[in-house]
C-alpha cells in the first residue's frame, strides 16, 4: 500500500467516526430535558406536599361555639307539676340569658300554670329577664350607703361609654347594664357586679379599666 493510499484510508476511517461523536453530543444535549422532566416532577411533589399544610390547617380550625338547647331538654328535667314554675324559669334564663314570650308560654302549657302567673313572677324577680341580654351583666350597687359614695356617678359613666341607658342592652349584644338596690357588700361602697366579679370601692377609672378587660 502505498503512502498516499494509506493517508486516505485515515481520512475515511476518521469520517466514519465522527457520526459516532455526533451521536454521543446528541444523547448528552438529552440530558438538561431529562434533568427538566425531573425537576417538574419533583416540583409536583413538593406542590402535594406543600398542600398538606393546608390542609392540616383546615382540619385544626377553631370548633364552632357550642348550641344553646332546646327548651325542650331544659323541661324535660322536671315533672309537669305548678312547684317547679320558679326552678325551671331559673334554668331557662341560664341557658338562653332571657325568658322570651315563646318560652315562657311553652313552660306553662307544660306545668299547667296561667302565664299570668309565671308572668307575675318572670317581672317581680331581678334574676328574671324577659329581654335578650349581653354576653356580661354590670349591675351598679344605688343602695343608700352606695348612692352616697358616688353609685350614680358610675351608673352614668356606664351609660355613656356604653351608649345604652340603664337596663338595657348594647346592640351588639356584648353588655347589659343594670341597677340593683344592694349587692349585700356595704362595707366595699360603691359597688359594681361584672357578672360574677364584685368591683368594690369602685370609681370611674378602675370601673373603665375593668369593661376594658372584657
Amino acid at each position: 500500500m502505498t503512502a498516499k493510499e494509506t493517508k486516505d484510508s485515515k481520512k475515511t476511517k476518521k469520517h466514519e467516526k465522527k457520526p459516532e461523536k455526533h451521536k454521543e453530543k446528541h444523547k448528552e444535549l438529552k440530558g438538561p430535558k431529562e434533568h427538566k422532566e425531573l425537576k417538574g416532577h419533583k416540583d409536583h411533589q413538593e406542590h402535594k406536599e406543600h398542600k398538606k399544610p393546608k390542609e392540616i390547617k383546615e382540619a385544626k380550625k377553631a370548633p364552632n361555639k357550642p348550641k344553646k338547647p332546646h327548651i325542650d331538654a331544659v323541661m324535660v328535667k322536671y315533672e309537669r307539676h305548678p312547684q317547679h314554675l320558679i326552678a325551671l324559669l331559673q334554668d331557662v334564663q341560664a341557658a338562653f340569658s332571657y325568658i322570651s314570650p315563646e318560652n315562657l308560654n311553652l313552660i306553662c302549657d307544660y306545668l299547667g300554670v296561667p302565664v299570668t302567673q309565671a308572668w307575675s313572677i318572670a317581672t317581680f324577680y331581678k334574676s328574671f329577664s324577659l329581654e335578650p341580654r349581653g354576653e356580661h351583666e354590670i349591675k351598679v350597687c344605688l343602695g343608700t350607703t352606695c348612692h352616697l359614695k358616688g353609685g350614680e356617678r358610675l351608673v352614668e359613666c356606664c351609660e355613656r361609654d356604653l351608649g345604652v341607658p340603664r337596663g338595657r342592652t348594647t346592640e351588639d349584644q356584648k353588655f347589659t347594664l343594670e341597677t340593683v338596690n344592694c349587692l349585700g357588700s356595704c362595707a366595699l361602697a360603691p359597688v359594681v357586679m361584672i357578672d360574677q366579679d364584685y368591683l368594690g370601692g369602685a370609681n370611674i377609672r378602675t370601673l373603665k379599666k375593668r369593661l376594658e378587660k372584657k
